[in-house]
């Protein structure tokens, strides 16, 4: 697969062709796929469906929060205003 991207000019940075949505469909292709499906409502009777699960949803909700709330949820935003013309530049 060929990538390509309009931020750098290198072959194999950047986002694929057509984007990512190809790469998902061509791994989907031979399967049978629910989407907004509440797991956790049914997860019982999804899983005796099938013998493989892909479940994209909270990795840390899967697995009941056994290790607490993953951290990455929790970023803190801070916002500052740069009355500079250039203060970090751009790819080339």
């Amino acid at each position: 697969m060929r990538i390509t991207t309009t931020i750098f000019n290198n072959v194999y940075l950047g986002i694929s062709i057509g984007g990512y949505h190809i790469i998902i469909d061509s791994l989907l292709e031979e399967m049978d796929t629910k989407t907004g499906v509440d797991f956790f409502a049914d997860k019982v009777a999804l899983k005796s469906l099938v013998d493989k699960v892909i479940y994209t949803g909270e990795i840390d909700e899967f697995f009941d929060y056994k290790y607490g709330q993953l951290e990455y949820r929790s970023l803190k935003f801070e916002h500052k205003l740069y009355t500079i013309q250039s203060y970090q530049g751009n790819a080339s």
